[in-house]
């Protein structure tokens, strides 16, 4: 709460301390080390020689700098093509916002993005730094003694689900199995990753800590009542989970936040309709495995399906 008592009608322009400013982060990163506007100039000029074919292309990008703040600009890992947001509720938000227009660029196939500013921040360092941390992190996981963690065997008795998707209340308890799908224990799960044949593990949640070796599809567990939206949607998410997990018949496992968490089932059964032939569903997500005091990276984000 606030509260403001007026004396006159003059403003004064108060200068806030350092000291006591928030430090902006987005996926508990920290947007500290912002660009002049010298060094601005020179990335965008390489990151237009990087994703421009166009001169409307150069154009946009060039004037990334004079867009108001909570802004991302966003490339594809291989080929041209960019996204740009700005004037974004948030600096998280624009960042998702960039990889999903650069991901669904028009007139180009659907690709994997990775950002490469945050308002005046330079970002792609972060996927650089995500491939040491996972290394490291990987190297701490061991088999936890129990199953189970955070209750996730636990409830959804009498819930039965069929392959339909669930297009509201996300938040509820999740069924304990899920057709032509295999539900996956913690336990399970490390012996997986363990083992000479490791999964692609496909984070739908998008917290900013995630299970080591994840890769994110953010708002990959959507659905859509109306079948336009719908037929849309599942094209978007089909084409980059192909690009996440190419392999149909290689070990795929989603998961989201836990046994409350629809995103996860709605993803495991779309991906059983794309053709994959063994789909595991973690159903308690990334509670159960903090929980369990398992090792976590930060999650770096290529692919937005919505």
């Amino acid at each position: 709460m606030n509260l403001g008592i007026t004396t006159h009608a003059n403003l004064v322009t108060l200068e806030i301390p350092i000291s006591i400013l928030p430090n902006p982060t987005v996926m508990d990163r920290p947007l500290a080390e912002e660009l002049t506007q010298a060094a601005l100039s020179a990335t965008l000029t390489q990151l237009q020689e990087r994703a421009c074919v166009t001169q409307r292309c150069q154009k946009i990008i060039h004037h990334y700098s004079n867009q108001p703040t909570h802004k991302s600009l966003a490339t594809r890992i291989s080929g041209k093509g960019f996204g740009i947001s700005w004037e974004a509720d948030s600096t998280t938000l624009a960042m998702l916002r960039a990889l999903y227009f650069c991901n669904h660029a028009p007139n180009l196939p659907i690709a994997l993005c990775e950002t490469q500013l945050i308002d005046q921040t330079p970002t792609h360092s972060w996927y650089f730094q995500n491939d040491s941390e996972t290394q490291a992190a990987f190297k701490n996981i061991q088999e936890p003694k129990e199953p189970y963690f955070a209750n996730e065997e636990f409830g959804g008795d009498f819930v039965q689900w069929n392959s339909k998707f669930r297009f509201e209340k996300f938040e509820d308890m999740t069924p304990k199995v899920l057709p032509d799908v295999q539900t996956i224990s913690t336990q399970a799960l490390v012996r997986l990753l363990l083992s000479n044949d490791k999964p692609k593990l496909i984070d739908v949640l998008g917290s900013a800590h995630t299970i080591p070796t994840s890769q994110a599809l953010i708002f990959g567990g959507n659905a859509f009542e109306d079948p336009v939206s719908e037929q849309a949607f599942h094209a978007r998410f089909v084409a980059l989970l192909k690009l996440l997990a190419p392999e149909v018949d290689k070990p795929v496992v989603f998961f989201c936040a836990g046994r409350n968490c629809w995103h996860s089932v709605n993803a495991s059964l779309r991906a059983v309709q794309a053709g994959y032939t063994h789909v595991y569903w973690y159903r308690g997500g990334i509670n159960s495995w903090n929980a369990a005091k398992l090792p976590t990276t930060p999650l770096v984000i290529r692919a937005v399906a919505n």
